[in-house]
């Protein structure tokens, strides 16, 4: 294969930045501009050039196909957003050169075709998802040791999983090996998605945690795990027929969003209802794997995308309301809707869009994912309703929170940059809930090639 058209420069363009990007950290915007040019250049690389073929790398083959290659893109430009952010408002000095070296790690894992160097990959690479979560915190260290310890259980439970799927070869009739490989499968994703019995390091990296930081986890690595549990999904077919994987997903999908829906509810600090509001959304796309249909998977898909959008938005709009004030409860956002109208805004309609409000993104993949279940699982669709609608009342009671008057007064207005970005989401976050056939004729395509056979 020509160099020149390999998809390893997917891992070594970020990589070969990464340095320069060091060296010129204390320069914040330029750094950040930079770093943002580089994922820019990957995007256009994903798109562009002729990957659908295979390389082998000591003796591990890489493979970008087309569901990965539209996936990178999509990742390696929502890190874009994040880097055009970073560089208008700090989030550290590290931040910018660890973005660029945890993409190139996930762009590793995402074409890596041997699952058990993946796993050992993706636990690296959340070592350097620990360093920027802490690398603006001067506060308590819990959130990132809650987040190791998860991440250290999931690594195991994942590696014996693997074993189990190389054993089922030799024990081809054995009943008990896939369902304790579909028992480990939920209980390693789960961990890594901060899904209920783990939610516990979701709630606190949220609430310590730059907002920013905790959007760039839950959008682009939580999708890049959900990736990979689609390809193991396709490769192990047996896990649905004879482990039962997909009831068990299901399971853990209506107790994630029980728990998130109503802790979001009760929540009188903003960071712990995104925490919450995230955890809601996890348990809905782990509901959506139960359909695995082309369709099914299209919608599973468009709820990644709306989740990616909407967490971005929060997590853009809470960076800016923290910049101007603490915000230890909703009494402290009195009146900011009238100083910060654009983070407002963004913080508002991510948050709706995540419980699955009307005429948000949100509300249409719920729709769609309750249309693709199978029939027997479709009686569950009114806890779904129901966390939702709390959820939402409890977001309507925040943004109320904000229209109040304030003696506050802010310092400085909201970047045009920021404006801008905040536009440009919330314009495709509309017309994927108005025009949503835009978004899945494409995506039904792409994933035709990723139909589990049942």
């Amino acid at each position: 294969m020509n160099l020149l058209l390999s998809p390893l420069w997917l891992i070594i363009l970020p990589l070969a930045t990464a340095p320069a990007i060091f060296v010129i950290r204390r320069r914040g915007r330029l750094a950040g501009l930079l770093a943002a040019l580089s994922t820019l250049i990957t995007v256009r690389l994903c798109l562009s050039m002729p990957f659908d073929w295979s390389i082998d790398v000591l003796g591990r083959d890489i493979s970008l196909q087309p569901p990965g290659r539209v996936f990178l893109a999509c990742i390696f430009l929502l890190a874009t957003i994040y880097l055009i952010y970073a560089s208008f408002l700090s989030q550290g000095r590290a931040f910018c050169y660890l973005i660029l070296v945890i993409m190139a790690l996930l762009a590793a894992v995402t074409m890596l075709q041997s699952s058990v160097v993946a796993v050992l990959l993706l636990e690296i690479t959340v070592i350097f998802m620990v360093l920027i979560v802490q690398s603006d915190s001067q506060r308590s260290v819990r959130g990132t040791l809650y987040y190791l310890i998860a991440m250290g259980m999931a690594g195991p439970l994942l590696l014996v999983m693997v074993h189990l799927t190389q054993m089922r070869a030799l024990n081809p009739v054995d009943n008990v090996l896939p369902q304790t490989a579909a028992f480990l499968l939920v209980l390693g994703g789960a961990a890594l998605l901060g899904a209920v019995p783990f939610h516990a390091w979701l709630y606190n990296v949220g609430i310590e945690g730059s907002p920013l930081v905790v959007g760039f986890i839950t959008s682009i690595a939580h999708g890049v795990i959900f990736f990979k549990l689609l390809g193991l999904l396709r490769e192990f077919p047996w896990l649905i027929r004879d482990g039962n994987v997909l009831l068990l997903m299901l399971i853990v999908g209506l107790a994630s969003v029980i728990m998130g829906g109503l802790l979001s509810f009760f929540q009188k600090e903003l960071s712990g209802v995104f925490a919450w509001l995230v955890l809601f959304d996890t348990g809905c796309l782990l509901i959506g794997l139960s359909a695995t249909s082309v369709e099914g998977l299209a919608v599973v898909a468009f709820l990644w995308a709306n989740r990616a959008i909407s967490v971005t938005l929060i997590g853009m709009g809470m960076g800016m309301l923290r910049k101007e004030r603490e915000l230890h409860s909703f009494r402290d956002l009195n009146g900011i809707i009238w100083q910060k109208p654009f983070s407002v805004l963004a913080i508002a309609i991510g948050g709706l869009s995540l419980t699955g409000f009307p005429l948000t993104a949100g509300f249409t993949a719920r729709w769609l994912v309750v249309q693709s279940l199978p029939a027997g699982s479709q009686r569950w669709a009114v806890i779904l309703i129901i966390a939702g609608a709390t959820a939402s009342i409890g977001r309507l009671r925040w943004l109320a929170a904000t229209a109040g008057r304030s003696s506050e007064r802010t310092s400085e207005g909201e970047p045009w940059i920021f404006r801008i970005l905040v536009i440009l989401l919330l314009a495709a976050n509309i017309l994927s809930a108005l025009y949503p056939q835009v978004v899945l004729q494409p995506l039904t395509q792409i994933m035709g090639a990723w139909v589990v056979a049942p």
